[in-house]
């Protein structure tokens, strides 16, 4: 099972602040269920309100966030799909992997995705639903941390020790759900 290796340069000793804010800023609308406030935001990016809006502002002009007119609150812009569309696009990866995922879907009848194991999550890059009436929830172009789904548990399977170990202590082990265990088998 082949991986895309980590980018070399996640440890740089070069940092842009503005550039770290605006992408954490990004992240956590990413990962909210709802729109954000500016008084969310702040504590999130420990950053006053007023370093927020200049912020916000910009990534708003750049269509990277939206704000709703009648409530204040940020999401997401549909920039961010434009770009992520046209990273996919260029990997070309969802096209040279449709005829396989078609094959293993017609073989045994499942919804069959196609997703890369990266910084210990699971990003979806492709999936063939199944005709059955039970259906997963994920989407193309999310993620998910790796422990949490069965397609992350077969690549972690496939790590070495220390690379899961390494995974584990940088993202945790909370559960998702109630009955998601916490431990670690072995």
């Amino acid at each position: 099972m082949a991986r895309v290796p980590q980018s070399e340069t996640t440890d740089s000793p070069y940092k842009v602040q503005v550039l770290d804010r605006a992408l954490a800023a990004l992240a956590i609308l990413a990962n909210s269920s709802s729109d954000c406030s500016l008084a969310e935001l702040c504590p999130a990016l420990k950053l006053h309100k007023s370093t927020v809006h200049r912020l916000m502002m910009v990534l708003e002009q750049h269509r990277l966030v939206v704000k709703n007119p009648e409530t204040g609150r940020y999401r997401l812009g549909l920039r961010l799909y434009e770009l992520g569309s046209r990273a996919i696009d260029g990997l070309d990866l969802r096209g040279r992997a449709r005829p396989y995922l078609d094959r293993l879907q017609r073989q045994f009848g499942e919804t069959v995705f196609f997703c890369i194991l990266d910084d210990g999550q699971v990003f979806y890059v492709e999936k063939v639903e199944s005709q059955q009436s039970v259906r997963t929830a994920c989407t193309v172009g999310s993620r998910a941390p790796a422990y949490c789904t069965a397609v992350g548990k077969a690549m972690l399977a496939e790590l070495r020790e220390v690379e899961v170990s390494d995974i584990v202590r940088h993202w945790g082990l909370k559960a998702v759900t109630r009955i998601q265990s916490q431990q670690p088998r072995r």
